[in-house]
């Protein structure tokens, strides 16, 4: 039995790996002698401050490396805030961890992680319409080129 399942996970991650491979050419092909443009002109930063209050209660998102995408923290009471600066993030929102964006801790922001909060140690970035797309810059930034550029703008630890 267990030979059988390791053999199904082997499959399974063949099966993902070659889908990946895909997707990377028909993107390469896709992006091909396309003019580049500055995050400012396609997706700008946008902050959406929240004001803490004592009793207030902020459940916050996280962000996996590597391109695993979101994941909840758990709530954090207003209390124990302290000096972080909290800000509301959206469903569509394409989100970069300031610290771990150069492993690949970039997502977009699902409609299941809706009224979660980031903290100051989070960009979040919002495609401009008829532009782009959250999907397509996070495939992008999570290629070798993209991971590169990443890691041109970010401090690694």
């Amino acid at each position: 039995m267990s030979k059988k399942i390791n053999d199904a996970k082997r499959l399974r991650q063949e099966v993902l790996d070659d889908a990946q491979a895909m997707l990377s050419s028909a993107f390469h092909q896709i992006i091909e002698g396309a003019e580049y443009q500055t995050m400012e002109q396609v997706s700008p930063i946008v902050r959406r401050k929240i004001e803490i209050g004592i009793d207030g209660e902020y459940p916050e998102l996280g962000v996996r490396s590597f391109g695993k995408g979101t994941f909840h923290k758990p709530v954090l009471n207003g209390i124990d805030v302290g000096t972080k600066k909290l800000y509301h993030i959206l469903p569509g929102d394409l989100i970069f961890s300031n610290v771990f964006a150069w492993e690949g801790a970039i997502a977009v922001v699902k409609k299941e992680d809706k009224n979660r909060t980031g903290s100051h140690r989070f960009i979040t970035c919002v495609p401009k319409d008829k532009i782009t797309t959250s999907d397509f810059l996070c495939f992008y930034f999570l290629t070798d080129e993209g991971i590169e550029k990443i890691g041109y703008v970010t401090v690694k630890y």
